[in-house]
This record gives C-alpha cells, sequence and structure tokens, in this order.
C-alpha cells in the first residue's frame, strides 16, 4: 500500500512552476548574452547581424519550445500521477476511516456488553469526556450532562469524598494505585459502586496532560459478596447458637467437615472428640437403638436421605431422646460427595408426647363433647362423649362442617365464633342437634387456640348437655308460671263471682215475683247465662290452678258442639270444620273441662298441622264391645305425622314444631287425662295423608238428653231465725238480705272481719249462723271464724268464696260449711237449712 504523501498536490505543482520558469529565465538570458557575444567578431557586417538576430531569435523560440513542451509534458505526467496517487490515498483513508468507526462500534457495543464505559480527562483545560455507556451508568442524559470533577466527588458520599480525592491525587503524582473503587449516589437517591481504571500520560517534561480510563458498575457484585459475607455471618450464628447439631460429612473421603458447637450441649462430650473419631457417638446410643442406628449409617455413606428418633445415654447418666435427619448433597456432575444433616434433642417432646396421649385417653372418655374445630368450621378432633351426644362417629364427623352437622340456625353459632375470635373464648349455652334430628342445648365453653407465633389456629369447644336441666327448668319455670296464673284467675275469679253472685240471686228472687210467663223465661235466660259465666270463671280456676274438677255425668254430643263453636270463630277460615254427633250418645262419668281441654287440644294441633287450610273433621258413636264406650275421632288432612315420631309424641316435653310454638305438654296431658277417666288415647297417621287422634271413654249407659228450663221446687224457708252476713261488697249483702228476708230470715250485715267481731260480742246470743265472705280486706274469713269460735265455738258458719274450697276448715270447732260463688237462692237456702238443723244448741 503506497504512503500517503505529506505535501498537498497543489502546493507541489505551484513549486515546480516556478522552477520552470527560473530555469528559462536562465536558459534565455544566458543564450542573448552568450550568443551574441559568441559571434559578434564573426559578423562584421550589420547586414548579417540583423540575420543573425532573426535566425537566432527563430531558433531561440523553436528551441525554447520545444524545452517548454517537454517540461509541460513532464510536469502534466507528473501532475497526473500525483493526482492518481492523490485518488488512490483518499480510497485507502476511506477505507481506514471506516475500519476505524467499525472498530469504534465495536469498542462501543464490547463496553455496553460489558458495561463498562470510557472517559478521558484533559488536565490541562479540565475538560472530561464521557462515552454512552458512562452516562448509562450515571443514568444521566448526554445531550444535557456535562461531567466535572467537581460534579463527580459531590456525588460520591461523604464518608468516601477524602478518600476518593486523595487517590486521584496520588495518581498523578505517581504514588499511588491508578485504579479505585468508591460507590456514587444517583440523583434518585440510589447508591452504586464503581470500579475505575485509568492510565496517566504526561508529556516530554514529565507534566501529566491527560487521563485515560474505564469505568464499570460492579453493584450486583458487590451486593452478592455482602450477601455471602452476610449468609456466612448467620450461618456461623445460627450453627454456634441454635440448640440443634449441625453437620456436614464428606462420604467420599469418609471425614467429619464441620459439627456444630450444640454437640457438646446434646451429647454431653468434648467437639474435638467427634472430629478424631467420627464413629465414636455409637457408644453412646442404647443397645437397642443401635440397630436402628447402623441402618442410618449406611444410608449416610449411600448418599441417601434418612431421619430416626434414638435414646443416647449422656456421660452423666442422663437419658436423651434425639432425632436425625440428613440429605445427599450433589455436586455440578449430579455425584453426591457428601450429606449435611442435624440432630435435635426431642426429649421434652417425647414427654409431651406421652402425656398428650395420656390426656387423650382421658378425653375419649369424657362424658362431655370435646371438639376441636378450624377456622373455617370443619372438624379436626371429636372425641368419644361427642359420638355419645350428637349420634355421628369420630369417622363420619372428621373433615366436615359443623354448621353442617349441629345446627339448623346457624346465626347463634356464627355469633359465638365471632365472640371467640374477638375475645379469645366465649362461654354459654347453645342449641344444637343430633343426627336424628333431636334438639339439645349444651352448656359451651369455648376457646381459641394460637400457633407458637400467636395466629388464631382452631376452636376448642367443650360441650356439655344440660338438655335435661334446662327441661326441669322449663318446668319449673312453667309450674311457677302457671302458680303466678292461678293466683291471677284467682284475685279475677273472686271479683267476677262477686260480680255474678248478686245477678244470679236476683233472678231467682225476680222470678217468683213476674206473673208474665215470658218475663220468667227471659229471666230464666239471663239467669243461665250468668251461671254458664260462673262455671267458666270456675273452668278458668281449675285449669290454671291445676285443681281437681268434679266429675259428673257429661253429654259428650254437647261437649262436642261447644268444642266447635269455640274453634269455629277462633281457626283460620281456611279449615272447615264438621261434626257427626247423632243423637243417643251415651254419657259419661267425667271432668267437663278435663274433657274440654283434651278435645280442644287435638283441634289445636290439627289446626297446626294444615297451616295451607284442609278439613277437620269430629265424630263420636257408641260402641259396645266388652262395656260400653262412646268414641271419638279427632280426623285432619294434614301433614301427618312421620312413622319415627309416632312413638314419641306423647313423651312430656317431645314437640316437633319450632321452638317457641309449643312446650311438648299437650299430647302428654291429653293421654294422662283420659287415661285417668279410664279411657284410652290412640293415633293413627300417615305422611301426606292427615292423622286421626281417637278417645274412647267408658259409658254409664245412658242416652244424653238436650237441658230443658225447668221450674224449680219450692225453696226451704226460714223460721225467723238471725243470720250475720259479712261481705266486703255491698251489692252481695244488699241482694242476700233481700233474699233472706224474703224467706223469712231476720239480717244483720257486716262490711268487713273487724264490724262483724263487734257486731256478734254485741249480739251474739241473737245470731244463729254466720255467713262470711273468706277473702276480705283488714280482718279475712278465716281470721274472723277463729274469733268468732274463740268467743262462741259452736256457732255456725257458712264459708263463701269464689277461689278456694274451706271443706276442711273446722279451726278446733265445728266444721265449716263451704258455699262456693256465685251461688244460687236455692243453695243458700239449702245450706242454711242444712247448718241450722245440725246445730245443736
Amino acid at each position: 500500500m503506497n504512503r500517503t504523501p505529506t505535501t498537498p498536490p497543489k502546493d507541489t505543482a505551484r513549486a515546480r512552476a516556478w522552477r520552470i520558469v527560473v530555469g528559462y529565465w536562465i536558459f534565455a538570458t544566458l543564450w542573448i548574452i552568450l550568443s551574441d557575444r559568441a559571434l559578434e567578431p564573426l559578423l562584421p557586417h550589420s547586414e548579417m547581424i540583423l540575420r543573425w538576430s532573426l535566425v537566432k531569435g527563430l531558433l531561440f523560440v523553436m528551441l525554447t519550445s520545444v524545452l517548454l513542451w517537454y517540461l509541460v509534458r513532464r510536469t502534466c505526467e507528473e501532475i497526473e500521477a500525483s493526482y492518481q496517487s492523490l485518488a488512490t490515498s483518499e480510497s485507502e483513508q476511506r477505507e481506514l476511516a471506516n475500519q476505524l468507526a467499525e472498530e469504534r462500534s465495536r469498542l462501543v457495543e464490547a463496553q455496553r456488553v460489558a458495561e463498562m464505559g470510557w472517559w478521558e480527562s484533559d488536565l490541562v483545560t479540565g475538560v472530561i469526556a464521557w462515552s454512552e455507556e458512562m452516562h448509562r451508568i450515571f443514568e444521566t442524559d448526554p445531550a444535557t450532562f456535562v461531567p466535572t470533577f467537581e460534579i463527580i466527588l459531590k456525588q460520591t458520599p461523604e464518608e468516601e469524598r477524602a478518600r476518593v480525592e486523595e487517590g486521584y491525587k496520588n495518581s498523578v503524582e505517581g504514588t499511588g494505585p491508578d485504579s479505585l473503587v468508591h460507590r456514587a449516589r444517583l440523583r434518585d437517591g440510589r447508591v452504586k459502586h464503581l470500579e475505575l481504571h485509568w492510565k496517566v500520560f504526561r508529556d516530554g517534561a514529565g507534566k501529566p496532560v491527560r487521563l485515560l480510563g474505564t469505568c464499570r458498575d460492579v453493584t450486583a457484585g458487590r451486593e452478592a459478596e455482602q450477601a455471602l459475607r452476610d449468609s456466612e455471618t448467620r450461618f456461623r450464628e445460627m450453627a454456634e447458637n441454635i440448640g440443634e447439631v449441625f453437620y456436614s460429612y464428606d462420604i467420599v473421603q469418609d471425614r467429619l467437615l464441620y459439627m456444630s458447637p450444640a454437640y457438646e450441649t446434646v451429647w454431653g462430650r468434648p467437639l474435638g472428640d467427634i472430629y478424631a473419631d467420627t464413629r465414636a457417638y455409637m457408644q453412646d446410643i442404647l443397645p437397642e437403638d443401635r440397630p436402628m442406628m447402623e441402618e442410618v449409617a449406611r444410608k449416610r455413606f449411600a448418599g441417601e436421605s434418612a431421619q430416626a428418633d434414638f435414646r443416647i445415654r449422656r456421660p452423666d447418666g442422663e437419658i436423651r431422646w434425639l432425632r436425625v435427619q440428613f440429605a445427599p448433597i450433589p455436586d455440578a456432575s449430579g455425584k453426591v460427595g457428601r450429606v449435611v444433616g442435624t440432630m435435635r434433642d426431642i426429649t421434652a417432646s417425647k414427654i409431651a408426647e406421652t402425656q398428650l396421649v395420656e390426656q387423650a385417653a382421658l378425653i375419649e372418655k369424657a362424658r362431655d363433647a370435646i371438639i376441636v374445630l378450624g377456622l373455617d368450621h370443619q372438624v379436626i378432633y371429636w372425641n368419644h362423649g361427642a359420638s355419645l351426644l350428637y349420634g355421628w362417629t369420630a369417622e363420619e364427623a372428621m373433615g366436615r362442617s359443623v354448621r353442617e352437622l349441629l345446627y339448623q340456625n346457624e346465626q347463634a353459632f356464627l355469633a359465638s365464633t365471632r365472640a371467640v375470635l374477638e375475645q379469645g373464648e366465649w362461654s354459654g349455652e347453645i342449641a344444637q342437634f343430633t343426627r336424628a334430628g333431636q334438639a339439645v342445648t349444651v352448656d359451651g365453653r369455648w376457646t381459641l387456640l394460637r400457633d407458637p407465633e400467636g395466629k388464631p389456629r382452631s376452636i376448642l369447644s367443650i360441650n356439655t348437655d344440660i338438655t335435661g336441666r334446662k327441661q326441669l327448668e322449663q318446668q319449673f319455670l312453667r309450674a311457677q308460671r302457671m302458680e303466678s296464673i292461678g293466683t291471677l284467675a284467682g284475685g279475677i275469679a273472686h271479683d267476677l263471682n262477686n260480680v255474678l253472685a248478686p245477678v244470679i240471686m236476683s233472678v231467682d228472687l225476680l222470678k217468683h215475683r213476674l206473673d208474665d210467663a215470658a218475663d220468667r223465661e227471659i229471666l230464666e235466660i239471663v239467669g243461665a247465662s250468668a251461671r254458664r259465666g260462673a262455671d267458666m270463671v270456675q273452668q278458668i280456676l281449675s285449669f290454671a290452678r291445676g285443681m281437681e274438677g268434679r266429675r259428673v255425668e257429661v253429654d259428650v254430643g254437647r261437649v262436642l258442639q261447644e268444642v266447635v263453636r269455640i274453634i269455629g270463630d277462633t281457626f283460620p277460615k281456611s279449615i272447615r270444620v264438621e261434626l257427626e254427633a247423632p243423637a243417643g250418645l251415651l254419657r259419661v262419668h267425667a271432668d267437663p273441662t278435663q274433657l274440654h281441654q283434651v278435645l280442644l287440644n287435638l283441634c289445636v294441633n290439627a289446626r297446626d298441622a294444615m297451616p295451607d287450610g284442609g278439613l277437620l273433621r269430629l265424630r263420636a258413636v257408641n260402641v259396645n264391645n266388652d262395656e260400653p264406650r262412646v268414641r271419638v275421632d279427632v280426623e285432619d288432612t294434614g301433614s301427618g305425622i312421620p312413622a319415627g315420631l309416632l312413638g314419641r309424641i306423647f313423651d312430656p316435653f317431645f314437640t316437633s314444631k319450632e321452638p317457641g310454638k309449643g312446650t311438648g305438654l299437650g299430647l302428654s296431658t291429653a293421654l294422662a287425662i283420659v287415661r285417668g277417666h279410664g279411657g284410652t288415647l290412640e293415633v293413627a297417621s300417615e305422611p301426606g295423608e292427615g292423622t286421626t287422634f281417637t278417645v274412647s271413654l267408658p259409658a254409664l249407659g245412658q242416652v244424653g238428653s238436650r237441658p230443658s228450663i225447668t221450674v224449680s221446687p219450692s225453696l226451704p224457708r226460714g223460721r225467723g231465725e238471725t243470720v250475720l252476713v259479712v261481705d266486703d261488697e255491698a251489692s252481695i249483702r244488699h241482694i242476700t238480705r233481700q233474699t233472706l228476708e224474703a224467706y223469712g230470715y231476720e239480717i244483720l250485715d257486716a262490711a268487713d272481719g273487724a264490724e262483724a267481731i263487734t257486731l256478734f260480742v254485741s249480739r251474739r246470743f241473737e245470731i244463729d249462723v254466720v255467713i262470711t265472705d273468706m277473702a276480705m280486706p283488714r280482718v279475712d274469713g278465716p281470721a274472723l271464724i277463729r274469733e268468732l269460735r274463740r268467743i262462741d265455738p259452736t256457732v255456725p258458719v257458712i264459708g263463701v268464696s269464689g277461689v278456694t274450697s274451706m271443706a276442711s276448715f273446722d279451726e278446733g270447732g265445728e266444721p265449716v260449711k263451704f258455699l262456693p260463688k256465685p251461688y244460687t237462692t236455692a243453695a243458700l237456702l239449702t245450706a242454711l237449712r242444712d247448718v241450722l238443723e245440725m246445730q245443736v244448741r
């Protein structure tokens, strides 16, 4: 390849032209001077000189033309050669420039791939040039950022700034290394680690004039090195401080690489012993566990994983449980060269495990239902007591939701669970259901169990069946409620009887004063209504207080008519009621109030079985198998009773109704009443086809008849006896006075017991009999009777009351005749005659 000329072609042509001009000038001068001087002696004549001058001129022109042609041709050839050489040189320069650009591109790409930038610093002008990779490393914009040493130094953290500045200074002075590693803080606050290398260029005098260097981002490597150092530090701290024994074993060279210091604590032997003899530990293993540990050692040398629990006897004689486990570590080729493992003291957990087994046995024998639930309500543990209470075996309950197993109404369960999660525990009563669908009430004590980190893990519930106790409590509360109702009914009955008594006595008094038959019939209706009201008061009182009513001859047909009338007024219109009670039904000996109660209870159950309406049929017939009986059927078209419940419907407190809609006492009470009357109560039912209850009662053999209004027989009259009437109701005193005076008695009256005692003391020898109300303010009836008997033990007394039976009240004297309110005139006159005729003064 030709060397490129150092002088431009234009300058070369100019120099050559000057040389030709100078040469030509010298040649022309010499030709003119020398040619004339040389030929002047030979040309004496002027004509010859003229001719010679002409020839000489022509020769000069010819010679100079040839010479000029030669010089110009040579010069042109040289210039042409120079230009050809110049064109070749420019082509080579372009090729070199392209090669240089390609090499520069490769260098830039190599720097980018290597993440290495270059920089140059002019120490004279202070100008610093950066490559694109330098801007990428510092995350700056090449178009706007102008690097300076001050800016770079400012980006260096303050604690390293002096070291960086001193390093550059020593390098320029030739006393320090030409490299440095330091940190740089970017504009967003991030820090990078930079590795710099450079070279100092000096002039002929040795003065530094330029720096050329490279820069590489080594943040990732530095962080990895720091992470490795931190990891090694943590491993060392862990291995030297944890209670577990950590070891690494080279199975190729059969040597122990590392054993953590915990070996001395666990085994009670110096750490050097195990390095000196790697099989020394076998002598501490109990003989019965050595065969297992020899198999474990075989697996270790075979490069297999293994785990085993074994016992050792320490030098101090203490026996400990240890758990060893190890795993092979393959190299890059997959060949196992070493194993790593741990040994942990599990003595405490083994003891706890034994205790847990014993406790689990005790829990299984507990009668309480002990259940452990996950936070998703899934059953984790289910003891034998839970199986006995709920009917689900542990295998059936495990993994299932307790909401599905035990609850029909989940609101109470969810509220209790929420309380456990918020407060850590909950206790209280909650309703649940067994596998058979039977409702049970449990006393629950629920506790939130947490993991070692304190996070909720599960819920332990201990449930005690208190269904029987709750039933007894409900029975007791029901008895108290019935007692309260009885007290209230007694007060109401007393007031109503005081209201009805004057009406009934007035009817008996007035009907003898009326001559018109129609008026007397109306009066009889009024009296019958008042007596019916009095009977209803007695029924209410008898039901509320559980009093045993009187058993009389009862017309079952009439009772059924009354029941139909009541349910017709109270039952939904969607229920159609039919009565089949033919004439000629036999009478029964029964308590009419209780018979009403039985039939009404059966009808109410039929109504509840037909929420969408239906047919209720009451049918009564005479039957005569071994003895005459009256059979009553109560038949409905309701939902029927499942076969599984038919045998339990007469059990006390059993009910298939929703909570709050049944006590479970209706049918059991009805059965007790029917059996108490010598009868039977049977049931027949098919699900979806209705139910029939059959009541069978012994009959008296007499046909019932419709009641009719009859004229009362003549009533016994008095013989002028004096009667002391004591009652706090003025209306009763007034009507009693008029009635008794009309029938021949003399009357004294008192508004309370105190007034009666005063009157009796002052006129005791005139008073033949005392009629007193038993419930009065201040001094009541019993207190009055005691005081009268103290004054005169033989005085006859008739006690009247609408709430209490006084048949056994005698207070050590003559028995007290009891007359229930409201009483009729006939009953009053009859009672007076009875006590007066029996009295012997």
